[in-house]
């Protein structure tokens, strides 16, 4: 049976290599390091993270994207009424 300070100490290793490994490392290397079932759930979290985050990376380009469009279209919008009503009349059209 593990004692509780070495299962302290696991514990604090695991979540050492997790925050010194924050933004290069991926859900499946924690889950390889993974040795108690609370560090497997940490693990399945951070691969639930990751899914998220993806997903949300993805819509959120779509919402700029979308936003770059409205943007195009409210200023060419406004010069061709602008054109319309100030620049054909100079020109006698």
């Amino acid at each position: 049976m593990i004692k509780k300070d070495e299962k302290e100490e696991e514990t604090s290793k695991f979540l050492k290599y997790i925050m010194e490994n924050r933004n290069g490392d991926c859900a499946e290397d924690v889950f390889k390091r993974a040795k108690t079932p609370w560090q497997k759930q940490v693990a399945v979290e951070l691969f639930v993270a990751e899914k998220d985050r993806a997903l949300i990376k993805k819509d959120i380009s779509h919402v700029k994207k979308l936003v770059w469009a409205i943007f195009a279209v409210v200023i060419l919008t406004a010069v061709a009424n602008f054109a319309s009503t100030y620049i054909i009349p100079l020109l006698g059209v």
